[in-house]
């Protein structure tokens, strides 16, 4: 049986090989092995937008983040907290404010992490915020996604999923 199968990723050739004396290892610098395409490694990211809303637009809604390793949280949105947890956003102290919001996100994605339950970690610049896999890595780039009713009842812009992960 033969499989044929298309290469998906470009890679870096390398030296060559060395027959004689086997000293073209890669030590994960330059040229490929059958772990890293390339010396590159980064960590795929992705970027979302904390819009201007009231507690009644987005209490209880939930935004999900997933990584690379399987994990993911469904983060839940609330009102009546000012404190965000490793699984709560919290929106008390958010009320029309988008950076407020923003910070609240990437605290709850952090102390997610921090709790090992994801491999994101997460800042904020205004009310825009910028998820990054912890792993290093092509598969962060088709792996990993941020989704949930945070996403399709507008409380959150998915600007760009996560993407431009490179290495192994």
């Amino acid at each position: 049986k033969l499989t044929v199968a298309r290469v998906t990723n470009n890679w870096e050739e390398g030296y060559g090989m060395d027959m004689e004396s086997y000293k073209d290892k890669t030590y994960d610098g330059v040229g490929s092995n059958w772990v890293n395409a390339n010396g590159t490694f980064v960590s795929a990211s992705a970027t979302i937008t904390a819009l201007s809303k009231t507690a009644g637009q987005v209490n209880t809604r939930i935004l999900t983040i997933a990584d690379t390793s399987g994990n993911s949280v469904s983060f839940q949105i609330d009102n009546s907290i000012s404190t965000s947890t490793a699984t709560k956003i919290a929106f008390g102290n958010s009320n029309s404010n988008p950076t407020q919001f923003a910070t609240n996100i990437i605290t709850a994605v952090n102390l997610a992490e921090a709790a090992d339950a994801l491999n994101v970690t997460g800042s904020s610049d205004g009310a825009t915020v910028t998820l990054k896999q912890t792993a290093k890595g092509f598969a962060g780039n088709s792996a990993a996604d941020v989704s949930g009713t945070a996403v399709s009842d507008s409380a959150v812009t998915i600007v760009s999923q996560f993407s431009g992960g490179s290495g192994p």
